[in-house]
């Protein structure tokens, strides 16, 4: 079978558990107690701040007036910002409470002299200002991550998805690989069956020959009957093999006249070994008894 090439199965599983805890670390660090989070207090410190300086600011500039700072103008200035709790002691703004009376003890450090009111005053506009600067460029910087998260995020969303695709791809060719291979196997167990079918046949077939060969086989030799090296048949059996010795040409003289036995069967008989025969003219390599 042709081997598929790209990748695996369990590669792609791997790769897909990665990316999505990825996404998991990525939301985690936005949310939460991440990046957002973080903007959203210091942009509520930043507001409550605010408000809490702009009330000291109508509050100083209500006692600079000529009636001075009255409890009616007091809940006027208060209510611009948000609510007096019942008690007095805290305004309730939509960034949280502010404390009235650390507003109204700030004031009373500052000095009485106009001039160094105003001083203190620019002052502390210059450093909310700088707050501020420092507050919007943090801001900026933080929307800019934010930003480049969520690109980020929409990076490996669509990552995530095209893997997802090319595992169903993949998924429905293994299934069709898997198919194709149960019906290989299939085919191949018919075709196991078939052989061995057809060999039980052949086995059948070649004693049926040789029961027939048998039935037609004539004859009474036997094997010692027969050269060795030759095979034959009875009519007990085929394909028998011979085991008589041939033992070659046997050359002799009789009289000083070297004469050669004719070829063929002999059932025996006997060599004149009187002193008329010469034993020299024998063949040496034949032996005679």
């Amino acid at each position: 079978m042709k081997k598929i090439q790209g990748v695996t199965l369990v590669a792609l599983v791997v790769t897909i558990v990665i990316l999505l805890i990825l996404a998991g670390v990525t939301m985690s660090f936005i949310t939460n107690d991440g990046i957002i989070t973080k903007a959203q207090e210091a942009t509520k410190t930043s507001n409550l701040a605010s408000i809490k300086e702009q009330i000291s600011l109508d509050i100083l500039a209500a006692q600079m007036e000529k009636e001075g700072l009255t409890k009616e103008k007091l809940n006027e200035i208060v209510m611009k910002y948000g609510q007096m709790q019942e008690d007095g002691d805290k305004i309730v703004t939509e960034y949280g409470e502010i404390s009235l009376k650390d507003i109204l003890e700030g004031n009373d450090k500052i000095p009485e002299d106009n001039k160094d009111k105003i001083t203190e005053l620019e002052k502390r506009i210059q450093e909310l200002e700088g707050t501020i600067g420092s507050l919007n460029a943090q801001l900026a910087e933080e929307k800019s991550s934010k930003q480049r998260l969520e690109t980020e995020i929409a990076n490996l969303e669509q990552e995530l998805e095209n893997k997802q695709t090319e595992a169903d791809n993949l998924n429905t060719q293994l299934a069709s690989k898997n198919e194709e291979l149960e019906k290989k196997n299939e085919k191949i167990g018919q075709l196991e069956n078939s052989v061995e079918t057809l060999n039980n046949t052949i086995g059948t077939l070649n004693t049926q020959v040789a029961d027939l060969t048998k039935k037609q086989s004539t004859g009474n030799a036997t094997e010692s009957q027969v050269l060795s090296g030759y095979t034959f048949s009875n009519s007990n059996n085929t394909g028998l093999s011979g085991t008589m010795p041939n033992r070659g040409t046997l050359n002799w003289s009789k009289n000083n006249t070297l004469e050669s036995l004719p070829a063929g069967y002999y059932s025996g008989g006997t060599i004149d070994s009187r002193p008329s025969y010469n034993a020299g003219m024998a063949n040496r390599s034949t032996s005679l008894y």
